[in-house]
C-alpha cells in the first residue's frame, strides 16, 4: 500500500464535464455501456482501492472519496458541474453537495444506502 493515493480517471469527449461516480466494489468500467449516452464530456473516476486507484494511507470513507473527487475537479480546472452517482457514488455525490455546494450544479443519484444496517444478504450460498 502506497502512502500517496493514485486517483485514476478517464476523460471521454469534449465540452461540458459530467463526472460519474461508480459504486462500491466496482470501477469506472461499470459505466462502460452507458458512457456514450452521457455526452458530451465524461469524467469517469476510479475511487481509492477500486479499479486503478490505490488506497493510500488513509482509511477509506465517503468523505475521502469526495475529497478525491474535488482533487480531480481541481486538476481539470472544473469549477462547478453536474454529477451522476451510483451506489457508493451516490453517497460521495451527496457529501460533495453538502460540503462543496459551490462545486455542484445538479446531482443524478442512483440506488444507494447510507449505512449497510438494512442490507440483507440474499446470496444463494
Amino acid at each position: 500500500m502506497s502512502g500517496t493515493p493514485t486517483i485514476y480517471y478517464e476523460e471521454i469527449g469534449a465540452g461540458e464535464p459530467l463526472p460519474i461516480l461508480h459504486g462500491g466494489g466496482a470501477a469506472l468500467e461499470s459505466f462502460a455501456g452507458k458512457i456514450p449516452f452521457f455526452k458530451p464530456r465524461v469524467i469517469a473516476i476510479d475511487t481509492r482501492d477500486h479499479g486503478r486507484g490505490n488506497h493510500g494511507n488513509k482509511r477509506l470513507s465517503y468523505a475521502i472519496m469526495a475529497s478525491d473527487t474535488i482533487t480531480v475537479l481541481d486538476c481539470l480546472t472544473i469549477e462547478k458541474t453536474n454529477f451522476i452517482g451510483w451506489s457508493d457514488g451516490w453517497n460521495t455525490a451527496i457529501l460533495l453537495a453538502l460540503n462543496h455546494p459551490e462545486r455542484v450544479q445538479h446531482l443524478t443519484l442512483i440506488s444507494a444506502n447510507y449505512h449497510p444496517d438494512g442490507v440483507v444478504d440474499n446470496s444463494p450460498i
